[in-house]
């Protein structure tokens, strides 16, 4: 079947390890039915609905039941050591849960070309079933001066592809998700990010800044060694809440678990934050 023009526009597969992974800017049904996509329909097509937004996955749905939430760490560049100790945590409380904790990675290029022991350890878990990596895209350098990604001077599409490539390299990459450094964003930057067939992961409970977690929030710490409150309070939260994490009163669930559990709730997608020119 041949697509006509406004299919073709953005449509972008990515093969990961014999499956295809959609990610779709516009609809691409030529495309998704030559496709073995091993994914939920339901999280494609809303990958599909925020990238035509665009928003920004900042959280889930507060209606989610069971309560669960999102873990995610980041992995900027940095001169200090990793804090292994925090994913041995979410190891060992996996384990005592019986099945590997889900866990969000955002992870940059300096830091694999850094720490590739510390990368080697963390795919290491992964293969082994004591983890369940969701890897973000964190782009290639992570600039910082100029106002992070939205400095007119960053060649952007470059941070992102680059990235992506190394991800491919290391054979880790298995999202469509990007998470902005700093969490800063413009419309232009997103309008840019979701023509390239990525969804920005936010955060409403990035913890060294106070913030509270609540039914269906994504929690930010950074697991680079920049930020070892943040890591005490999530290992703090993980203790007060182990109990219920164990008897299922509570969840700790995928970026993808939560996303498509949120819209089965949520249709509307109330949830998403949509992002306007001029917003941020």
């Amino acid at each position: 079947m041949e697509m006509n023009r406004a299919e073709r526009i953005r449509c972008r597969g990515h093969a990961l390890a014999g499956w295809v992974v959609l990610l779709l800017v516009m609809a691409c049904p030529a495309l998704t039915r030559a496709a073995n996509v091993n994914r939920d329909p339901l999280f494609r097509d809303v990958v599909k609905r925020i990238l035509e937004g665009p928003g920004v996955f900042n959280h889930g749905s507060r209606r989610i039941s069971p309560p669960g939430f999102a873990i995610t760490t980041d992995l900027c560049p940095s001169t200090k050591p990793w804090n292994r100790g925090l994913y041995e945590a979410l190891v060992a409380l996996g384990r005592k849960l019986g099945k590997p904790l889900p866990v969000g990675i955002a992870i940059s290029g300096r830091w694999m070309e850094r720490y590739p022991k510390a990368l080697a350890q963390l795919v290491r878990w992964n293969k082994e079933g004591k983890l369940a990596i969701t890897w973000i895209n964190h782009s290639d350098t992570h600039p910082v001066r100029g106002n992070f990604l939205v400095n007119p001077k960053v060649d952007f599409t470059k941070e992102v592809e680059v990235q992506a490539n190394r991800m491919r390299a290391a054979k880790i990459f298995n999202s469509p998700f990007f998470r902005f450094p700093g969490l800063i964003f413009n419309f232009s930057r997103m309008r840019q990010l979701s023509g390239m067939g990525y969804v920005a992961v936010g955060a409403d409970a990035w913890l060294a800044k106070g913030e509270r977690v609540r039914n269906g929030s994504i929690i930010l710490v950074h697991g680079n060694g920049n930020e070892k409150f943040g890591v005490r309070l999530l290992k703090a939260f993980l203790r007060l809440k182990e109990k219920e994490i164990l008897t299922g009163k509570w969840r700790v669930l995928s970026l993808e678990k939560l996303l498509t559990e949120s819209a089965r709730v949520d249709p509307g997608l109330q949830f998403i934050s949509w992002v306007q020119p001029k917003s941020r």
